[in-house]
């Protein structure tokens, strides 16, 4: 993936950690989406933004909508939200989570966002068959992923430990989303820290062609 990250032997040290926690809580820029000019049969994905979190629901079929999610597996899946969890996940996480929910299918985003519970949402309008593969990739990935799995009823959450990749603030849900919107094809602009996204329609704007999909789309160790 684009989005780099710190190995476990190279940890940042404790005063970026709490530089990058303060920017969570005081502000940021926000990220700008520029849909690809797609022609042909294209198909709506959404993008809802969660406290500071984000994550994509993707179409499937029966007609419904998938959405998947990124990340601490003990702060984001556990809800272990105390100082030192924090300070963990920012930093040292041990494991990260990848969640995953169904809901029901509509095209209209401000619909999508009441069903979801998120603060907003936003479409676009993507190539089908980019959607489609990226859809497979991600419910194989969800697939292979082993217990223990978490679920939060209040949202109709299910959240799977996934060990092969590594959270930091650095690399968070909103850097994942943002991956996954450029193999849809978009070019997405801005700092991608926060969940602060808009949409900017332009006709103009050639956008570069989607990355290989590989078999464990995540962050890199």
């Amino acid at each position: 993936m684009g989005t780099r990250g710190v190995s476990r032997k190279g940890l940042l040290p404790v005063p970026c950690g709490l530089a990058a926690l303060a920017l969570l809580v005081g502000g940021g820029c926000a990220w700008k989406v520029i849909p690809p000019s797609a022609e042909g049969d294209t198909i709506p994905v959404f993008v809802t933004s969660y406290n500071k979190t984000s994550r994509l629901a993707l179409p499937a079929d029966p007609p419904r909508l998938v959405e998947f999610g990124f990340g601490d597996w003990h702060y984001y899946a556990l809800e272990e939200r105390g100082f030192a969890s924090t300070i963990r996940a920012a930093l040292f996480s041990p494991a990260a989570t990848l969640c995953r929910r169904e809901l029901p299918w509509s095209e209209d985003p401000e619909v999508v966002r009441r069903r979801s519970g998120g603060e907003a949402t936003i479409r676009i309008d993507v190539d089908a068959s980019l959607a489609a593969g990226l859809l497979n990739e991600l419910e194989g990935l969800w697939d292979s992923l082993a217990e223990p799995r978490h679920y939060r009823e209040r949202e109709d959450l299910t959240l799977a430990r996934w060990d092969d990749v590594r959270y930091t603030v650095f690399r968070n849900s909103n850097h994942l989303v943002v991956a996954w919107l450029q193999d849809l094809g978009c070019e997405v602009r801005g700092w991608s820290l926060l969940n602060r996204f808009h949409i900017v329609e332009t006709e103009a704007t050639e956008t570069a062609p989607p990355r290989h999909l590989t078999s464990r789309r995540g962050p890199r160790r």
